[in-house]
């Protein structure tokens, strides 16, 4: 029989992501095929944070929109989708109203980029920072020459190994980083800046491209970025499976279920590798394999699921409880930069408690956007402010 989830009181998005996707495609029709790939998650990340009037998503979108549409285009759309999101309080389009939206000013600003003072000075720093990037880059980088697959099993297993990404993240500083979707620049010229232990609050008016960046980051799309470093950006439902919740958790970890389907291959083989086996346990051991599903279920319970739910199809649960399976799934991976996206809907108080905790005792670095602004001041060292085409670090 079913199991009849309880419904959580909490925030939440007007929109989900999927029924955002369902909304533009609606709106657009054919016109959709206009649209490039990063410029619809923009919209499907503005539509499923939205909060606010038409002139608030006249803001965040008309100039996207204006690269593939005319003017009148434009405004049609913007008053078709706002009025699917608010059918009750359909108004009329006044671009002309000036708007006043960002956050609240914050004391003593922190400008972390170019300098300007030496262009010499800067030119010599580009190079610095270039030079270690790729060194860095160069220790966890699979040489393209070798061909993993003509080497033997226990060669094979130990060169996985030692390009596997480390346990702990270094600092990303990258200097000069452009942003822009089309013609429209969201960021010029900024520093990216976040260093492991830290966990920073991303904050800024919606629409202004806080997903966006965060979807470069974890697809590697911004120049010198590290390679080796484990990225992960939770944001949207887990898919709902015949795959028990525990299930869906453990494999979430690509680098986890490789090494265990390695060990499946070998002990299946007509002749069972020893040197191979030895070294694949040895593998486990570094990664606390043998520790995973005890992990898992810490996760899950920390979030509140019960034995019941943790051990039912991912298929059986609301939006609500897949959105929670998403970030357990992203706990559980430990990547060097944990990116989350509104990760407090959906959760109940005591969920949200404990999420706070685990994210202050994180060792590497965290991103967060949300607009929970008691969870911020909770786990946030420090504030990155997306305004005017900057990124300006405070002090949490």
């Amino acid at each position: 029989p079913a199991i009849n989830f309880c419904k959580i009181n909490s925030y939440q998005p007007l929109i989900m992501m999927t029924d955002a996707h369902h909304l533009i495609n609606q709106c657009l029709g054919d016109r959709v095929q206009l649209l490039d790939e990063f410029l619809m998650e923009y919209l499907v990340d503005t539509l499923a944070e939205f909060e606010g009037d038409q002139e608030d998503l006249s803001e965040s979108i008309i100039d996207f929109l204006l690269q593939s549409f005319s003017q009148q285009e434009s405004e049609e759309i913007i008053q078709t989708l706002y009025n699917q999101i608010n059918p009750q309080t359909p108004q009329p389009l006044n671009l002309q109203t000036p708007v006043e939206l960002g956050p609240t000013k914050l004391e003593q600003p922190l400008y972390i980029g170019t300098d300007t003072n030496s262009e010499q000075e800067e030119s010599v720093d580009e190079e610095v920072v270039d030079l270690v990037d790729f060194e860095v880059d160069k220790r966890y980088t699979m040489d393209l020459e070798t061909d993993i697959y003509k080497l033997d099993d226990a060669e094979a297993i130990n060169l996985s190994r030692k390009y596997m990404a480390p346990k702990k993240g270094d600092t990303v500083f990258i200097r000069g980083v452009h942003l822009s979707i089309g013609d429209t620049v969201l960021l010029e010229n900024v520093t990216l800046n976040f260093t492991p232990g830290h966990c920073y609050g991303l904050i800024g008016r919606n629409g202004v491209g806080k997903s966006t960046l965060m979807k470069y980051m974890v697809h590697r799309k911004i120049p010198r970025f590290p390679e080796y470093l484990k990225v992960y950006l939770m944001e949207q439902e887990s898919e709902g499976l015949d795959d028990t919740v525990l299930q869906t958790v453990l494999n979430s970890d690509e680098q986890r279920n490789y090494f265990i389907k390695t060990e499946q291959e070998l002990l299946d083989a007509p002749e069972i590798d020893d040197q191979a086996l030895t070294e694949l346990y040895e593998t486990f051991d570094y990664i606390d394999l043998d520790r995973d599903e005890d992990r898992a279920r810490s996760i899950l319970e920390g979030l509140q699921f019960t034995d019941e739910y943790i051990d039912s199809p991912t298929e059986l649960l609301s939006g609500g409880w897949r959105m929670r399976v998403s970030l357990a799934c992203a706990l559980f991976i430990q990547p060097h930069i944990l990116m989350l996206d509104e990760p407090t809907n959906h959760l109940d108080l005591e969920a949200i408690l404990w999420l706070q905790e685990y994210i202050q005792n994180y060792s590497d670095t965290v991103i967060v956007v949300s607009h929970d602004r008691s969870f911020l001041n909770a786990v946030c060292t420090d504030i990155v402010q997306f305004k005017n085409l900057t990124l300006s670090y405070y002090p949490g």
